[in-house]
């Protein structure tokens, strides 16, 4: 009888492993990158930044190619203004076509006028009650570089000068222009001081408005109160394809310019930013000006398109029972480049009702593309076979 029972046990047993064996839940696949998840664009750049003062390049969009390292804040000008009037414009949009509202010139602002006149700061002429445009300011701001228009526009937007400068230095510390400190609207004061990548940062947020854009690239512009016009400082606006931005000169700050110039890279026309602070040569502003023009036009030389062709794998499903299951890029990649340029990608995961569904997020720089990913091949439900013996250590003799 007992006997009987040991050998019903083990029948039982002979059927029911098995059985548990194939039921067990079965486990996930995984998915992992197959490539790294950080890189950088081979090659390297060698731009002419100018050994005095600071410098820096571009690319719009993509983000800062070359600085000058360990950059701390420096004295920066009429650069200043380049805020001044971004502000403005975020207080006062206006449309390409559009002038904007008009403001009457005060005795106020007479007097700073007189008084930039007479210490021999840059100004443009105002009469108390003389009817100005809003882009008409904007032009007597940033073409002859008005210094009282600097003023006058600060009160315009935010009732007093101290107003103003308190709002650009938090618009700064939001653009994360870390070594930037505004103490006028103007640039005139020594404390204004900023860094080549902070206005380097700015520059691409400013360009982006196309009022901004037209006025910085005007060589000339007739303002209320005369028939002749004013001139442009940056002269170099029309020529070896510069279309601003702005220049700035002090004793303190020295010759200083941040400029933009287009180039065409493939079927894109890309704007290229330059800054030059703390320029020393004789004269200043001739010497930013001129070392500004080289390094934009070594740059173009570096910016190209790079691409990732699609069908390229970037990661594996590992299926337990199957092995790796590769997940190839359902099309291409296109991105601006230049060597150095850091690049990052993440694989993203998402499930919903219909199943798992994988992408990459690839950022060049500045730059995000989110790219859908698919299976190279179907991934199929496990064996019989593997179900009942995965995990089980067979002895290779028996």
């Amino acid at each position: 009888m007992k006997a009987k029972i040991i050998t019903v046990v083990i029948l039982i047993l002979v059927i029911a492993t098995p059985i548990v064996l194939y039921m067990r839940p079965l486990p996930n696949p995984t998915v992992a990158l197959s490539v790294p998840d950080k890189s950088v664009v081979p090659g390297t750049l060698s731009l002419p930044l100018p050994n005095a003062g600071e410098s820096g390049i571009a690319v719009q969009g993509v983000g800062i190619m070359s600085d000058t390292s360990n950059e701390t804040p420096i004295p920066i000008g009429s650069v200043a203004k380049v805020m001044t009037a971004y502000l403005v414009l975020q207080h006062h949009p206006l449309q390409p076509y559009q002038s904007g509202p008009t403001y009457t010139m005060t005795q106020s602002d007479r007097a700073k006028y007189v008084h930039d006149k007479a210490i021999g700061d840059s100004y443009v002429r105002v009469v108390a009650g003389q009817k100005w445009t809003e882009k008409q300011m904007l032009e007597g701001l940033l073409l002859p570089s008005g210094d009282n228009m600097a003023y006058t526009l600060a009160v315009w937007t935010d009732g007093s000068e101290q107003a103003f400068v308190n709002e650009m230095n938090q618009t700064a510390k939001k653009l994360g222009m870390t070594h930037t400190t505004y103490a006028d609207s103007s640039g005139v004061s020594p404390n204004t001081a900023s860094s080549a990548a902070d206005e380097l940062k700015l520059a691409q947020v400013a360009m982006q408005n196309p009022v901004f854009r037209s006025i910085v690239d005007m060589a000339q512009a007739t303002l209320p109160g005369s028939s002749t016009p004013v001139y442009n400082v940056d002269y170099y606006v029309g020529h070896y394809g510069i279309v601003g931005i702005k220049t700035g000169s002090t004793p303190q700050a020295g010759g200083c310019f941040v400029s933009a110039t287009y180039d065409n890279v493939g079927n894109h026309k890309v704007l290229l930013l330059g800054a030059v602070l703390g320029q020393q040569g004789t004269p200043m502003l001739d010497t930013a000006l001129s070392n500004s023009r080289s390094l934009l036009q070594e740059a173009k030389k570096d910016v190209s398109i790079s691409s990732v062709p699609q069908g390229t794998v970037v990661a594996d499903i590992n299926v337990p029972w199957q092995g790796q299951v590769p997940l190839e890029t359902s099309k291409p990649i296109s991105y601006l480049s230049f060597p150095g340029l850091k690049i990052t990608r993440q694989l993203v995961v998402t499930k919903s009702t219909s199943g798992t569904n994988y992408s990459l997020d690839f950022e060049a720089g500045e730059q995000r593309i989110t790219v859908p990913l698919q299976q190279t091949e179907a991934i199929n439900k496990p064996s019989l076979k593997w179900r009942v013996l995965r995990g089980t250590k067979l002895p290779s003799k028996l």
